[in-house]
């Protein structure tokens, strides 16, 4: 009996990738289409298909998406979400109701084998996570079926990325070394908040921030980060712990989440104390007006959740439609937020 043909037949009778296979049987992507027949014919030459897939260039399909978020429920997840599913809708070239999982950001096997899972479905995956060999891994084998895979907000080392969308953070770290170094009344020592040293964003912030002030300034210490796994308690218990063991603390800088527990410990230290520091955080959050307003942050570096949005489906829509190649880089802006401006 003779065996079943697979897609790696397919590729060699068509003279193409099984990549490419399977953009065209499975509708993935659009591909050229010369090639489409070509890979149809060898198809059906094979016995692969049968006349329920027409060789005429039909319409191109829709591009399929899924995304993988942090579960913090902190309100950047929340209002990102709402403006996916806006500008998604509002994008011709991609699929309505693209799905949105939420997992912890410290459960990087759940998250490798969701990767893997979701390849099986979707055309591109948008992912938010720690820089870990089984993502990078899970990202791989994504790749290898054919689905793009982009990093958000933090960038990836997986060779098998598609790219990375979100903030330059290099000059988010040195806008924020910037802002403090002018701001702080006086030199002393500055704490950093991370939520996970894997996640490079926030390792880039920090890097660039310390350039900054070896650059640019004399007269201040910087403490070692710690580390609050983007959970709002554990912020709060770490500014607690930075208050308590360094009364020469002038100044913080919080390029994570868990921002809502660094603003409960810094408004109940004014109450207790009327000690004030000089604080820049990454936004947004539920409480910034109030912490601008009761002085204890300065600054913000603010996510544009509308134009971060538009810039990720747009690119996603961009290269799904062009067959791009390689990794590729997309900066998105930020804005300075502060009390005279929010």
């Amino acid at each position: 009996m003779a065996s079943t043909p697979t897609m790696t037949d397919i590729a060699r009778e068509a003279g193409v990738g099984v990549a490419t296979v399977d953009r065209v049987i499975n509708q993935r992507a659009p591909v050229k289409a010369a090639t489409r027949q070509r890979v149809l014919a060898a198809a059906r030459t094979l016995g692969f298909i049968s006349d329920k897939i027409s060789l005429s260039a039909d319409s191109p399909p829709s591009c399929r998406t899924a995304y993988i978020l942090l579960d913090s429920g902190a309100v950047f997840y929340r209002e990102f979400s709402e403006q996916l599913l806006l500008h998604t809708a509002r994008c011709d070239r991609l699929a309505n109701d693209p799905e949105l999982i939420y997992l912890n950001v410290n459960a990087t096997e759940t998250i490798a084998a969701t990767i893997i899972a979701l390849s099986d479905r979707v055309d591109v995956i948008g992912l938010v996570a720690i820089d870990h060999p089984l993502v990078n891994h899970a990202i791989g084998v994504a790749r290898e079926k054919g689905v793009r895979v982009y990093s958000l907000f933090s960038e990836l080392t997986a060779s098998g990325s598609a790219g990375y969308i979100g903030l330059d953070n290099r000059k988010a770290g040195r806008t924020a070394a910037w802002a403090l170094s002018r701001l702080c009344q006086q030199p002393g020592k500055i704490g950093i908040l991370l939520g996970d040293h894997r996640f490079l964003c926030q390792e880039t912030s920090e890097i660039s921030f310390r350039s900054y002030f070896r650059e640019k300034t004399s007269g201040f210490t910087i403490l070692e980060p710690l580390r609050c796994h983007e959970d709002d308690r554990l912020a709060e218990q770490a500014t607690r712990e930075l208050l308590a063991n360094h009364p020469d603390l002038v100044a913080l800088y919080v390029p994570s989440g868990g921002v809502e527990g660094v603003v409960k410990a810094l408004l109940a230290e004014k109450q207790r104390t009327n000690r004030l520091l000089t604080v820049v955080c990454h936004g947004p959050i539920a409480s910034a007006q109030r912490a601008l307003l009761e002085g204890v942050v300065e600054v913000f570096i603010w996510h544009r959740m509308a134009t971060l949005a538009a810039g990720i489906t747009g690119a996603i829509a961009e290269d799904f439609d062009s067959q791009a190649r390689g990794n590729q880089q997309r900066y998105l802006p930020f804005e300075l937020m502060t009390l005279e401006n929010f």
